[in-house]
């Protein structure tokens, strides 16, 4: 007889995912160590480039609907999710690249043209945060459904979002890191090295820090939904944890614009520190 249980089951889709990261990781090695060069397009069709970046944005966007869809448990219709996640990608990616065009004006104003070019990279997760928690509000008034289960709804699918789409970094060789010699250390081509490191060749991917943390931030996120307390309370702890998480990786980064003692990230993760502490404090006391 077949053995269906679902501890059989949870084994053969967690073997399933080893061997999809270890193909995965025996592809990328020769990538990772500059053996080979890495190309930012996927592949071109005519005079029309798709990019890595796009493609793994895409990729983690589907993702993360496809979980919010199994935690619905029938709260909420598939059309009401859909419309959701909809109005979330769009208000996010508006927010993303809004941001990140306004840190980077000095660079945008003299080419005003790549502002739009979305799949190229340069999206900013604050402002991505902003823009999908704005959408998501306007959408649930709209709709005359609770924000705070919507949102609490939501933010499990956003930390695997952002989990799998950090990987989008490596193909355009960004948001690395320092200089390292470790074992995991990350070729960057001399045409992406900041201007002092120009001698270095292997540095910190950044990155698959932020994913890894992005990950243990989506197993406490799902842990919670197993013991719902408060509406809203989901949503406050992803903010507090995910914006500390983000506060600790930016130490390792160098491309990071600052202010003061800090990285301009760094001060948005501290305000946002500030906002989940307070919905926090307010869901306890609701």
């Amino acid at each position: 007889m077949k053995n269906n249980s679902p501890l059989s089951r949870w084994w053969l889709k967690s073997a399933l995912v080893a061997v999809i990261i270890l193909g995965l990781g025996i592809w990328l090695a020769p990538y990772w160590q500059g053996i080979k060069p890495i190309s930012p397009i996927m592949l071109q069709i005519g005079n029309f480039p798709i990019h890595w970046y796009g493609v793994i944005l895409a990729i983690a966007t589907g993702s993360g609907f496809w979980l919010t869809m199994r935690l619905s448990r029938g709260r909420v219709t598939v059309e009401q999710i859909l419309e959701a996640s909809i109005w979330m990608i769009v208000g996010g990616l508006i927010g993303a690249r809004l941001l990140f065009v306004m840190l980077k004006w000095p660079i945008y104003s003299l080419h005003p043209e790549e502002i739009l070019l979305f799949n190229q990279g340069g999206l900013s997760i604050h402002g991505a945060l902003l823009g999908g928690i704005g959408s998501l509000l306007w959408y649930a008034s709209k709709a005359k459904l609770n924000f705070w289960q919507l949102a609490d709804l939501s933010v499990p699918g956003l930390a695997l979002g952002q989990a799998i789409g950090r990987f989008g970094n490596f193909f355009n060789q960004e948001a690395f890191g320092g200089p390292t010699q470790l074992p995991w250390k990350m070729y960057v081509a001399p045409s992406l090295r900041p201007i002092q490191l120009l001698q270095e060749r292997y540095f910190h991917p950044t990155f698959i820090y932020e994913s890894i943390l992005d990950i243990a931030l989506l197993i406490v996120l799902l842990r919670m939904t197993l013991h719902p307390k408060r509406a809203g309370s989901i949503l406050a702890w992803y903010l507090i944890l995910y914006s500390g998480l983000r506060f600790g990786v930016e130490w390792f980064r160098v491309d990071s614009d600052s202010i003061g003692i800090f990285t301009l990230a760094q001060w948005a993760s501290l305000a946002i520190i500030v906002v989940g502490l307070y919905l926090l404090n307010r869901k306890s006391h609701a």
